[in-house]
């Protein structure tokens, strides 16, 4: 997506792609593309009009010789927000919770949306409880769209949270425990907005 003044935002969505009767690359790319028609769907709406949906990178992680690739807007689909308002800083973003069954050394998982306007939040920080609702409504009915998978060619589809499941023992900075060597994953349950506004540093960086 890109914001005011040509700021790139990303979000990043792990979905499973399980394929049945069809080769992998023929379903990575028919999911891609259901996907990013979903996001464009459930997410895009709700974004301030400053907001356009430009195009969606994808990565099979399946096996080291996944495909990967970028898909333009799907046809059909919103591609700008409708929102009319005053956007706030870049550095400022939504935070969604993913709620799935996951361990307590293992995180839920969770994801920064921009596009905050500023009649969105109260002066305290706190969302608005309309925009509360709105999100939730939103982003649930994306976990829904993914959910029911795509019928050409055969494949189910799962949101997922990707956990850490174990470390290569090598000590070195920034990684206590060693780089991670193992994952597992869970299916999202169910996703809902902080009623919290949440800020990402990095972005101010760039």
């Amino acid at each position: 997506m890109v914001g005011p003044g040509g700021r790139p935002s990303d979000c990043v969505v792990d979905v499973s792609a399980d394929e049945t009767g069809s080769s992998r690359g023929t379903a990575v790319l028919a999911s891609a593309a259901f996907v990013t028609k979903a996001w464009q769907n459930n997410m895009i709406p709700q974004m301030p009009t400053q907001y356009r949906f430009d195009s969606a990178r994808f990565i099979d992680l399946d096996s080291v010789d996944g495909i990967s690739g970028t898909l333009g807007p799907q046809a059909g689909a919103p591609t700008v927000g409708t929102a009319v308002l005053q956007v706030s800083s870049p550095g400022v973003a939504f935070l969604f919770h993913k709620v799935c069954a996951h361990n307590r050394s293992q995180r839920a998982g969770r994801m920064y949306f921009p596009g905050v306007g500023e009649n969105m939040i109260n002066d305290d920080g706190t969302v608005t409880g309309s925009y509360v609702t709105a999100l939730n409504t939103n982003v649930g009915a994306f976990l829904t769209a993914v959910h029911a998978g795509v019928s050409i060619p055969p494949t189910t589809l799962a949101w997922r949270v990707v956990h850490v499941a174990g470390h290569d023992g090598v000590v070195q900075p920034g990684f206590p425990q060693g780089k991670p060597n193992a994952w597992t994953s869970s299916d999202v349950n169910s996703v809902y907005v902080d009623p919290k506004i949440a800020t990402q540093r990095r972005r101010l960086r760039k």
